[in-house]
């Protein structure tokens, strides 16, 4: 998997959040339940591509690395410069809680991809808030992680140690279903989670079914274009993303 090593410095430069949902690997993301199969089939039938091309393009999107993503769907090498990028702008998006703006003439690579980092940090954010709501219901959350219940942000948001402590929690509930795990989120909201930050979130959020859309819809389409015009790839690949990625444009 080609993505920057841990010991990377742009990981003291980003979110503790940012720096996992770059790094995502298939066992420790968390996509809402029965989405991969969800998109495929919305993938398959919207753009008429063949199923299996749908079932990878959603897979890969939801489960896979930003680098392997962009290798198998935009046939795009990525350098370790477009990898510090699109870390920089995905903790941009969070921390200063950007609107992530895109439409269908976006031609910044680097921005979509982006918009894939803080999806999975989310994802990964919620699991570890659901795990400590789960843990608290059956008086078994550790002291050292009630702070999660007080601090009234999403560990998106955390500093690196209490970053690592939420992450902790993953053990704690390894063989926990996760409809399970985020009904007692969904009961603590409910009573005691009026503080909870989902106003930071909001406009992050908003979009980001719309922005999922389109990437993988620009994948499809890439995926079309070269069935069309197979010796054409490396010209439409370039032509497409050149500029943005040269910093043209």
């Amino acid at each position: 998997m080609r993505t920057l090593p841990e010991d990377s410095s742009i990981c003291t430069q980003v979110l503790p959040a940012m720096w996992a949902g770059y790094r995502c690997q298939l066992s420790n993301i968390c996509p809402p339940e029965g989405i991969v199969d969800f998109t495929s089939k919305v993938i398959q039938k919207g753009l008429c591509v063949p199923q299996e091309i749908a079932d990878k393009i959603s897979k890969d999107y939801y489960l896979g690395s930003v680098h392997d993503f962009c290798v198998s769907h935009f046939g795009r090498n990525l350098t370790d410069k477009d990898h510090e990028r699109i870390l920089l702008t995905a903790n941009e998006f969070v921390k200063n809680g950007t609107i992530i703006e895109v439409d269908e003439n976006e031609k910044d690579l680097i921005k979509l991809l982006a918009t894939k980092v803080v999806v999975n940090a989310h994802q990964r954010a919620n699991h570890a808030m659901a795990s400590a709501c789960f843990l608290h219901e059956r008086g078994r959350l550790p002291k050292e992680n009630v702070f999660m219940l007080q601090k009234g942000v999403s560990p998106i948001f955390y500093d690196k140690n209490e970053f690592d402590r939420s992450e902790m929690l993953q053990k704690e509930v390894f063989d926990v279903p996760d409809d399970r795990l985020f009904r007692s989120f969904d009961n603590w909201i409910n009573c005691f989670g009026m503080r909870y930050n989902f106003n930071q979130m909001k406009h992050l959020l908003g979009g980001m079914r719309y922005m999922n859309a389109l990437i993988m819809k620009k994948a499809a389409q890439t995926h079309l274009i070269e069935q069309r015009h197979p010796h054409r790839r490396t010209e439409y690949v370039s032509r497409v993303w050149r500029n943005r990625f040269s910093g043209r444009g």
